[in-house]
Parts: structure tokens; sequence; C-alpha cells
């Protein structure tokens, strides 16, 4: 059995008298400078039965979950990043510290996300590696912006819309590669109430299932080892979004 996370997402509290249909925009996302509160809960039974029931005016009553611990999502301009120099006017979220690939290990890596009326996607990415020609010195940033952009949400975002898309990106110099790819596939198959420790909350449910593939190539520099490796991940989320807060109300992943 896989394991499952379920995040409990704190922002603006309201209590609803009556479910209504919302639609998500590209104005109930995040912002440069958010700085966006969450909790990590335990499933309980009430989750484990009722977190997958799809379809309309429906309310999903979360209320008795326990959080066990916050994080937060920081949300800043590109220019504040470690790769100002290379990425344009866009929106970094710091997605790993190290990202480890068998042997060797990517640092401080960044997407970069740009809010549009038609799309929230991912366009740029930026991570850092030891530097392999000068042990020692600076390390290298790979930054660069996708050849196919990774489209989050599309928009609007309505019940009953499903939308697919493809991405990919790459990076190459002095023989280093670094490189993501893959498709998505999100389906609104709910909406209704959210009640959960935090407050009651308006959502559309939507389903994404993602498919990806990293790599990260480095030759053999000054009689190192040359390093080949990739991974392939499979994840599906389940996340009830509301035209309240601008993360998730609630997320299941696993």
């Amino acid at each position: 059995m896989n394991m499952k996370k379920l995040g409990l997402f704190i922002g603006l509290l309201f209590g609803l008298t009556a479910h209504s249909q919302i639609s998500i925009n590209s104005t109930h996302m995040p912002q440069s400078g958010d700085t966006l509160r969450y909790s990590i809960a335990t499933l309980d039974t009430a989750v484990l039965l009722n977190y997958r029931a799809s379809g309309a005016n429906l309310t999903w009553d979360f209320s008795g979950l326990i959080p066990r611990q916050q994080d937060v999502q920081r949300f800043v301009a590109s220019s504040q990043t470690p790769y100002a120099n290379s990425v344009p006017n866009r929106i970094g979220l710091l997605f790993a510290d190290t990202l480890s690939f068998g042997g060797f290990s990517i640092y401080n890596a960044y997407n970069f996300l740009n809010n549009t009326a038609t799309d929230f996607s991912i366009d740029h990415r930026g991570a850092s590696i030891p530097n392999p020609i000068f042990p020692g010195g600076p390390d290298l940033k790979l930054t660069d912006s996708y050849l196919d952009k990774d489209e989050i949400f599309q928009f609007p975002l309505d019940y009953n819309d499903r939308d697919s898309s493809t991405f990919n990106f790459e990076y190459s110099t002095l023989g280093i590669y670094y490189g993501s790819s893959g498709y998505r596939i999100n389906e609104v198959d709910a909406w209704g109430s959210l009640i959960t420790p935090y407050g009651t909350f308006n959502c559309i449910r939507v389903v994404t299932d993602m498919v990806s593939y990293d790599t990260v190539s480095v030759p053999a520099f000054g009689g190192g080892m040359a390093q080949n490796v990739g991974i392939n991940s499979h994840t599906r989320e389940y996340q009830w979004i509301s035209d309240q807060i601008k993360i998730p109300a609630l997320k299941v992943n696993g």
C-alpha cells in the first residue's frame, strides 16, 4: 500500500450555510510574496472512507482530523532566488533543498511559475550542482526554460472539466545534462462543501495524475566517476480547491 499524506492548508476561515458551485481562475492562485501555512495530519477513518467520493453538491466532513506538524510554502519573486540573473519575472517556489540521484545530488531546486488568464504553469526550472570542473569552487547553476511548459491548472477550472498536458525540461552544458519530462491529467470530478478543523470551504475537487521521468548525467571530470541516473515517478493527488484561499484547502496524495 502506498503511504498517503494529507495536508490541511490554513487560510481564511469562513462558515458556509449552503453549498455553491464555484469556478477557479488565475485570481485564486498564489502570487509573489505570499507565505502560505499548512498543516499535515494523520489519515483517519473518515478520510479513508470518503476522500474518493465524487459528484455534485457533496459534503466532505474531515473536521476530526488532528494536525501533527506545520510547514509553509513561500512564493517569491524570481529575482530573490539564486537564479535571479537567469529567470525572467516569475514566481519562484523552492521544491527541494536536495534531490539525490543515486550517488549524485542537486541543490536549491526551484520551479518558476507563470500565472496567466489561461493557465498556472511551470515554465522555468533552476538547480545547482557541485562544481565538477573546479572542486570546491562555486556551484554550477543549471537554469533554463521548459521546451514544453507544465500546465498545473488550465483556466477556468469548472466541474466536469478534464484536461491533459505534457511537459519537458532539458538543460545541457559542458557534457552535463539535467532533464524532466512527462504528462499531467486533471479531472474536476466533484464540488461541494469541505469541513476541516480550520473552517468550512466551498470547493471543487481536482484529481491529478502525473507521470514524470527525471534524469541527471555528469561526465567524468578530473578523474572522477561519470554519473548517469534517472528516476521514474507516478503520483496521484486529490485536491480540494477553494476560491477563498490560494492553496488547496485539503490535499491527499500518494
